[in-house]
């Protein structure tokens, strides 16, 4: 082939190179020595805000360019990753910075490259080829995601109700047979006394000291299916009702959220026996009342048989002594009838009965 055309062929792929990278869709900047920008493609104008006049000159020092770490700290220009890239030698990749755009004034988050371009036999680069690319969207899903992460984390730490998260421990037959306890929050070691430390890492029957687990069998199939549930269950180990809501968040493990609710529960048992005693003593005082009429009869009856008859010193004992215990009788009906409150006493050993005088004093 002539050297003429070799010529053309090498002038014609310069071209298309220099119109490749103007092209690209990533910034593409050009840096001499001493840090100038000589060169940028139209990516880099519309990343950055600014047209490749308004660029050329400017150096990574330039306050211009108002640049800023993730942590939202000042990125001194002498720490940029061109600088680096030319007093090292180095490429230098993946570096995250915001810079000021000031036509949409705001922040634009960018990730860069820094190649130095080195001349034959020279020992420093002469220029450094930066390429980066706008991740201001990917960055600001992560803000989003990280705010809303410590929005939950805040809920997950100040809840009243206690929270673990779980993962199903499988035999070798795949059969569910315990679980680990991944994390918890602190109304966990509130309700249940148990600290963080022993939590992390623990496994179930070990823990709790009961085998199998509490609830494995709800436990894993909420893990299994995905389907939510919630229940109230009483735990004989720590002497407490709780009421418990199940879910998944990935197969394989569950999480509860859970709250200590004995002292509610001993207050529906009081209500209750409170509500059946008080209906044992209004049926007790109605058949009292109507007891009180016979009684009253068989009273007189007998009374007037004392006056009228002539008896034996035997009957007369006889008729006394019924007397007595019918007028006994009569006192505790109408104690019963006078009930005002729920009183016990001692009755033989632990046991507790009615303490009907109490009860029925005012």
């Amino acid at each position: 082939m002539p050297a003429e055309s070799l010529q053309s062929d090498a002038h014609e792929h310069q071209v298309d190179y220099r119109q490749l990278v103007y092209s690209m869709v990533q910034g593409v900047v050009l840096q001499n020595p001493n840090g100038e920008i000589i060169g940028a493609n139209r990516a880099s104008e519309r990343i950055l805000g600014l047209s490749v006049e308004q660029m050329k000159g400017r150096t990574s020092m330039d306050p211009r360019w108002r640049s800023i770490r993730e942590d939202g700290s000042e990125f001194p220009g002498r720490e940029h990753p061109a600088m680096m890239a030319l007093r090292s030698g180095e490429e230098v990749n993946g570096v995250v910075m915001g810079v000021f755009h000031p036509r949409w004034n705001h922040y634009k988050w960018i990730k860069i490259d820094a190649v130095p371009i080195f001349t034959k036999g020279a020992d420093k680069p002469h220029m450094v080829f930066t390429t980066f690319a706008d991740i201001t969207e990917q960055k600001l899903a992560e803000q989003a995601l990280s705010r809303s992460e410590k929005r939950f984390r805040g809920l997950y730490e100040a809840t009243t109700e206690g929270i673990a998260f779980h993962e199903v421990i499988y035999d070798s037959a795949g059969e569910p047979h315990d679980y680990r306890i991944i994390d918890i929050n602190p109304s966990f070691t509130k309700h249940t006394n148990i600290k963080r430390e022993t939590a992390i890492g623990a496994i179930a029957s070990e823990m709790y000291g009961v085998n199998p687990p509490p609830y494995l069998d709800i436990y894993s199939k909420v893990a299994e299916n995905g389907d939510p549930i919630s229940f109230e269950a009483y735990f004989e180990p720590m002497k407490k009702y709780f009421r418990i809501a199940v879910f998944s968040p990935q197969q394989g493990q569950f999480t509860t959220v859970f709250e200590d609710i004995t002292s509610r529960k001993r207050a529906e048992a009081e209500r209750d026996t409170k509500v059946k005693l008080q209906g044992a003593m209004e049926m007790a005082g109605a058949a009292c009342h109507e007891l009180n009429q016979p009684l009253q009869v068989m009273i007189g009856t007998l009374e007037l048989m004392a006056l009228n008859t002539h008896q034996t010193p035997d009957l007369d004992r006889n008729i006394d002594s019924i007397l007595s215990e019918l007028n006994r009788l009569k006192e505790i009906t109408n104690k019963i009838q006078n009930i005002t409150r729920y009183e016990t006493k001692i009755y033989i050993g632990d046991t507790r009965i009615f303490d009907l005088d109490k009860a029925s004093r005012e």
